[in-house]
């Protein structure tokens, strides 16, 4: 009986590799040199601080109460002659003179400072060197296109070496550490986008307008007692604003990341001319635990 197409392999013959269908050779890309790297935060400052209204307290107090507010804020000693019954009324008095409208823009740049703690950019690098890499924060970047070079607030540390792996065409960053200031820079960020007005003071300063205040203040009598000293009390209008602006500067200013916890970075990485070294990184993801020093809240941060 013939028997067609059927043998038996030498079973000590290698059988040919066999590839299969739609498998592509494995590919292996090197990071070298640097990397820009920016970060997108989208925060809830409420959620990071025991107190978030601590942070702009003064600013507020003004807007709801601007004349107790100034004559806190600086010596009035100029005034101490006048009777008690003048005294008392000063700060009423100091209200009546100062427009609902001016108190409303003084609350417009309160919400512009706290809205700016919330959404910002960070922008760093990433460089690698003799197998080595280096994460270093470079500049903090807000909506208002204002841009500030990182490292000038207290306590901040901006650069960290990270352990690093790669896998293919991606990148894996390791674990580690940062800390910047995001409430002092989120106040200049306001403060520059209020230039044509003279910044925050200058604006404070226009909608408070202290020479109608100090006249207004000046006229007004208890029985056959009146205020007078304008002069001085334009003086003091303008100090208070001087000290309200410094101070709600410095309490903006509390407001920093001080941990900035990368746990783990992914990132893939592309090499259009095949040279096995990557040009780019792309569909980059942080994983992170950020605290300012309240509770630690965990969140997953893009970057590009």
């Amino acid at each position: 009986m013939l028997l067609v197409g059927c043998t038996t392999p030498d079973p000590w013959e290698p059988s040919p590799p066999v590839t299969p269908p739609g498998t592509q050779p494995e590919v292996f890309i090197a990071p070298k040199g640097s990397y820009d790297l920016t970060t997108t935060f989208d925060l809830s400052v409420d959620a990071l601080v025991s107190s978030p209204s601590t942070l702009t307290k003064t600013l507020r107090a003004y807007a709801g109460s601007p004349g107790q507010t100034l004559l806190a804020a600086t010596d009035t000693s100029a005034l101490d002659g006048l009777p008690l019954a003048l005294r008392g009324n000063l700060s009423t008095w100091i209200d009546e003179s100062i427009s609902p409208l001016a108190r409303l823009s003084v609350l417009g740049i309160e919400l512009g400072v706290s809205s700016s703690m919330n959404k910002f950019t960070l922008d760093s690098v990433l460089v690698f060197t003799n197998g080595i890499a280096r994460h270093h924060l470079v500049s903090i970047d807000f909506t208002s296109s204002s841009q500030f070079s990182l490292g000038a607030e207290p306590g901040e540390d901006v650069e960290a070496m990270p352990a690093v792996s790669t896998y293919g065409n991606g990148l894996e960053i390791g674990d580690h550490s940062l800390a910047i200031g995001v409430g002092g820079y989120a106040w200049d960020a306001i403060d520059e986008s209020l230039a044509d007005t003279g910044g925050i003071r200058g604006t404070l300063g226009a909608a408070t307008q202290c020479t109608i205040v100090a006249l207004s203040v000046a006229t007004k009598c208890v029985g056959n007692s009146c205020v007078g000293h304008a002069a001085e009390l334009q003086q003091i209008c303008e100090r208070g604003l001087d000290e309200i602006s410094a101070t709600s500067r410095d309490e903006a200013a509390a407001f920093r990341l001080r941990t900035l916890h990368f746990k783990r970075g992914t990132a893939g990485m592309s090499d259009a001319d095949k040279d096995e070294i990557a040009e780019s990184l792309f569909g980059g993801n942080w994983t992170a635990e950020i605290s300012a020093g309240g509770a630690t809240v965990a969140t997953d941060l893009r970057f590009d």
